[in-house]
Parts: C-alpha cells; structure tokens; sequence
C-alpha cells in the first residue's frame, strides 16, 4: 500500500519517467486481497492504484476521502 503525505506529493521526483509514484516498479504488480468479505476470485483486467482506497471504503462501510478520484473495484464487491 503507498500513503501519499498530501495530494499530489510524490516522494522522489525522476525526470525520466512518465508516471508519478514512489515507486519505479509498480506500473504492474499483482494485488491481492484476502479478509472476511472477500470472496476467492481473479481479476484478470488491469486495476488501477487509485481503485484501492475507494474499494477499502466500500469494504468498512466509511465515505471516501475528499482527494479520492478511483471507482470501485466491482468484481471484489459483488
């Protein structure tokens, strides 16, 4: 899990990529969930990083922060 500081903070900033994260490897990682309400099942679409807070939300039944701007991922809930 990546904790952004404030948003649009990024932790390093490298000139050379294209994208904005902490982390130079994570353009495709495997996510995996496991809990009490998470069914066995694979999602083979890709998955955005910003889909995980709004999904969490889902899962403990709280609003989503202000800066959240991801959807739930549907195949987890359902």
């Amino acid at each position: 899990m990546i904790i952004s500081l404030a948003p649009g903070w990024v932790e390093k900033d490298d000139p050379a990529s294209s994208y904005h994260s902490s982390y130079v490897a994570d353009n495709h990682v495997p996510l995996v969930w496991y809990g009490w309400k998470i069914k066995r099942s694979s999602i083979s679409r890709p998955v955005n990083m910003i889909d995980v807070v709004p999904t969490l939300s889902s899962f403990l039944e709280i609003s989503r922060p202000n800066a959240s701007t991801g959807e739930i991922i549907l195949e987890l809930v359902e």
